[in-house]
């Protein structure tokens, strides 16, 4: 018949085993923070550049409609109902494209935010689930 320990040992035992699962799994949870950090900070500086490109086309389709609104304003000087109609057509346009590119924007964060809750959610169940099976391999032995 095999000695028993004195359950001051096991209890030790165990208490050294619960922390080293918590050490381990904290640093799984670590890891996985830190991917999901970088992985944020990548879509974001991508979301970034986006919206950088989508205003320079902005910037450029407005100065064109200003190019066409002096040129119109040079071929139609005496008619300033004309000019008023132009200008009024093209504030609109704009008007519309900037409504346009804040829908994407809104979409683009949405979309983002809503992946990394999901990660960051997977991440937490799974952690959750590292926990609980450390601890019921602790509370068998």
């Amino acid at each position: 018949m095999p000695a028993k320990k004195p359950l001051k040992a096991v209890v030790e035992e165990h208490q050294q085993h619960v922390e080293q699962l918590y050490t381990e799994t904290s640093a799984q949870v670590k890891d996985v923070l830190s991917e999901t950090q970088e992985k944020i900070e990548a879509e974001a500086k991508e979301l970034n550049q986006t919206l950088q490109t989508q205003l320079a086309y902005l910037k450029d389709d407005v100065l064109q409609r200003v190019d066409i609104i002096k040129s119109q304003l040079n071929n139609s000087q005496g008619d300033l109902t004309e000019l008023s109609d132009v200008v009024k057509k093209e504030f609109g346009t704009l008007v519309e494209d900037l409504s346009k590119v804040g829908r994407e924007i809104k979409d683009d964060l949405t979309q983002i935010t809503s992946k990394h809750k999901e990660t960051l959610t997977d991440v937490l169940k799974r952690s959750k689930e590292q926990a609980i099976e450390a601890w019921n391999k602790v509370r068998e032995n």
